[in-house]
């Protein structure tokens, strides 16, 4: 009979050491997979190895531990026939074989493929001011998809957001939140791939009842997805407003509505939608 899957086996280590009294800390991840193929036919469907190592951390800036930085960073090796690794270097995750690419391209030759993937971020914790700042790279041959799941490499992001919240009760409310954003993506040829703003705004009544409504906006940007492999597109300027509202969720009965509506700024694209809901809890502990 032929082999279904190959004999695997599979290893995940992780270390983590607090530091003063967890004002700090570092961290340690490996994960490794291999498999022994009786049937040759599957070397080409599978990698024969794979190796994960990550370091990660944080460190509270200051005595109260309002704000925090933190970070982590990995590295990735899997290895395989030629017949394997090349239909990785095409598979959706990578694309090397994008025929205007400049950083990467496929390598019929090659028996293993390698990358990296990090990401830092600056985090205030505490208090009624929001803050979070984020940037991160993963270049494109990293593949953790044998103990882990990424489903696009090639990828540098970034973002900043802020915000205020009201924890202390009101005249007309029992809290309430704002947060806005600024966001940006690129792949590692420089194609601008994402980039824009947010807006969320929430308030829970005295009744406590809740409603939220908010945007997003991003401008013409290159798509590197659409065709598959193939070329970048230009995908335009895009929009969308949204909101809902919801009864006391308290109660065993609750109703809500939430709606949306978007618009393309060529071609006059868009769409709107209204979602009404209602539900019903038979006991509180449900």
């Amino acid at each position: 009979a032929a082999e279904v899957e190959p004999l695997a086996g599979y290893g995940v280590l992780r270390l983590q050491r607090d530091l003063d009294g967890g004002r700090h800390g570092i961290g340690m991840l490996g994960t490794w997979t291999g498999r022994d193929f009786s049937d040759p036919s599957l070397r080409d469907q599978l990698n024969a190895n794979a190796l994960l190592l990550g370091l990660d951390g944080w460190a509270t800036l200051d005595r109260d531990r309002e704000w925090v930085l933190s970070g982590w960073g990995t590295w990735s090796r899997v290895t395989g026939t030629t017949e394997r690794i090349l239909a990785l270097q095409q598979n959706a995750t990578h694309y090397f074989q994008r025929p205007d690419a400049g950083h990467v391209e496929v390598d019929p030759t090659r028996t293993s493929l390698s990358g990296g993937f990090g990401r830092i971020a600056l985090n205030r914790q505490k208090g009624s001011w929001l803050f979070n700042a984020a940037a991160g790279a993963v270049t494109p041959g990293y593949d953790n998809n044998d103990l882990g799941f990424i489903g696009q490499a090639d990828l540098l992001n970034a973002h900043v957001a802020s915000g205020y919240q009201w924890t202390t009760p009101g005249s007309w409310y029992n809290r309430a939140r704002i947060n806005v954003a600024t966001f940006g993506r690129w792949d590692f040829d420089g194609n601008r791939t994402g980039g824009g703003v947010w807006n969320n705004t929430n308030v829970t009544f005295r009744n406590f009842m809740s409603a939220w409504a908010g945007f997003f906006a991003q401008g013409a940007r290159a798509n590197s997805r659409a065709t598959r492999g193939g070329p970048v597109m230009r995908s335009p300027a895009a929009a969308e407003l949204f909101g809902g509202w919801q009864s006391d969720g308290r109660k065993a009965f609750t109703v809500g509505i939430e709606g949306s509506a978007s618009f393309s700024g060529e071609q006059g694209g868009g769409g709107w939608s209204v979602s009404p809901s209602v539900s019903w809890r038979p006991a509180s502990n449900v």
